[in-house]
């Protein structure tokens, strides 16, 4: 519900009156009414009565008249009052996404929460998932849960109460992968790497709350050279934060090997990391993000000592001469 206050309106001198609503708002669907209505003499004034209007979202002019309810006179005083809407504002903490009004937010994503105008009274706040940093007053902040879910946030107050709904999205699984590096090494070395960033879906919503962690595995499909001499572990760095924008860096590095990359029971190799990798809101649970199956890291070594590292759908190859290519 929407409220305003009657302010400075006159009763007619010396009269018990009821002041009635003559004309309403413009849709029809719009209730209007008083919380209390009778004066004698004196003002009508904002500290003993409130216009409540039903849904919260209407505005506009309503006119009013005094009538006295005794001798069946419309006493000819009337007065026009401006009803603001009352409705919960809104804006996203992260930036980007640009669009900071809106009602999509990522698990754990922070939205600011108000009121406007200058308003008086009590005010409490309530949420259906995640949690308000307070819940009384006309400000809060929204911290979302750490799951998927709508977020229907409450504020209620004498007379009515507001209600937006905010849904709330998970890692989806998707991605985008950027090449930013290529770092080189030294002559007559078999050794390869890329830096890459990498950008979380859904893009329509922060998902800066969350962390990553890829999980150690043993290497996968050893080939020939690397039967021989052995595959390294996959041993990660640790978890990773995520940026406003849902990106983060990931750098991809295989070798070195050392020589010779041929020999009689062998000539280059292969192998493969699996990369499952999982995401969690600090306090959350910890939920699957790619399985090891759908994120591979491979390492393709040619009898020259030419290394191929693809991750993400990106590859790099560097010669021994540190000639660096991507596809």
């Amino acid at each position: 519900m929407a409220s305003g206050s009657i302010t400075a309106v006159s009763s007619p001198s010396g009269r018990y009156v009821d002041w009635e609503v003559v004309k309403d708002l413009s849709d029809p669907g719009i209730k209007v009414s008083f919380a209390k209505t009778k004066t004698l003499s004196g003002n009508l004034s904002g500290a003993i009565n409130t216009i409540i209007v039903d849904p919260a979202s209407a505005g506009g002019n309503v006119v009013i008249e005094a009538y006295d309810d005794q001798i069946g006179d419309k006493c000819g005083t009337q007065a026009t009052i401006k009803i603001d809407a009352l409705q919960i504002q809104h804006e996203c903490v992260a930036t980007p996404p640009a669009d900071q009004s809106r009602t999509n937010i990522g698990v754990g994503e922070k939205m600011m929460l108000w009121l406007p105008g200058s308003l008086s009274g009590t005010f409490t706040w309530k949420t259906s998932a995640g949690t308000l940093s307070r819940t009384n007053g006309t400000s809060t902040t929204l911290t979302a849960p750490d799951n998927a879910a709508t977020a229907t946030v409450t504020v209620s107050y004498a007379g009515g109460s507001c209600t937006t709904n905010f849904d709330v999205l998970a890692p989806d699984g998707s991605y985008t992968a950027v090449n930013t590096s290529t770092p080189g090494a030294a002559v007559n070395v078999a050794a390869a790497g890329m830096v890459n960033t990498i950008i979380l879906g859904p893009t329509n919503v922060s998902l800066s709350s969350i962390r990553i962690q890829e999980i150690g595995e043993n290497a996968e499909n050893t080939q020939e050279y690397y039967q021989v001499n052995g595959a390294p572990k996959h041993t990660p760095s640790g978890q990773t934060l995520i940026n406003f924008d849902n990106s983060f860096p990931d750098r991809a590095t295989g070798g070195p090997a050392d020589p010779p990359w041929s020999g009689t029971n062998y000539s280059g190799g292969s192998f493969d990391w699996q990369v499952p990798t999982v995401w969690w809101v600090p306090g959350g649970p910890t939920n699957q993000l790619w399985a090891g199956a759908n994120n591979l890291q491979t390492f393709l070594l040619t009898s020259n000592g030419t290394l191929t590292v693809t991750k993400y759908g990106l590859s790099v190859t560097r010669t021994t001469n540190d000639d660096i290519t991507m596809p």
